[in-house]
């Protein structure tokens, strides 16, 4: 009787070791499971508002440049800064893409609004600028830098929600 008390005992300590374990091993990958979530979104914003940047001043000096104004070489310098241009736009939309995958909606819209920004600063190029008061030429015109500060409010509104998220 003495022999049989401790494999009981052993026995249900097995038991019990094997079911908390199953038990506890669905929350172990669900919370390793929000853990790569969360370090996907963190690395995607950072990449966004890298990229966004990236985009920004490139979008400045193409402006200035379709407005004639000489900022660095010749016709390979204008093509390269175009080509840029458009990959970092590009790059920024595919960012975005992946954060309305990941989520959450708010991170997604963020991105979003970071993303029509851009769009919006990219495309005021084509627009006529009014002539200064002083009569030199101007190359970069008021609507140009109030696009260039609604994407710098667009990236910091990202950025309040990205934390929120990547937490």
């Amino acid at each position: 009787m003495n022999t049989i008390w401790p494999a009981i005992i052993a026995a249900l300590a097995a038991l019990l070791g094997a079911t908390l374990g199953a038990l506890v091993e669905p929350l172990k990958l669900s919370a390793a499971r929000r853990a790569r979530i969360r370090q996907e979104r963190l690395e995607r914003s950072a990449e966004l508002i890298e990229v966004a940047n990236e985009a920004r001043g490139l979008a400045i000096a193409v402006n200035r440049r379709h407005r004639g104004e000489q900022i660095g070489g010749g016709q390979d310098d204008w093509t390269e800064i175009a080509e840029r241009h458009h990959a970092a736009r590009a790059k920024l939309r595919t960012i975005t893409g992946v954060l309305r995958i990941l989520g959450p909606d708010a991170l997604a819209d963020a991105a979003q609004r970071v993303h029509s920004a851009d769009a919006e600063l990219s495309v005021a190029r084509f627009e006529e600028a009014p002539a200064p008061d002083d009569g030199r030429p101007l190359s970069i015109p008021p609507r140009i830098l109030a696009l260039r500060d609604a994407l710098d409010t667009a990236l910091t509104d990202f950025t309040d929600v990205a934390r929120k998220h990547v937490r």
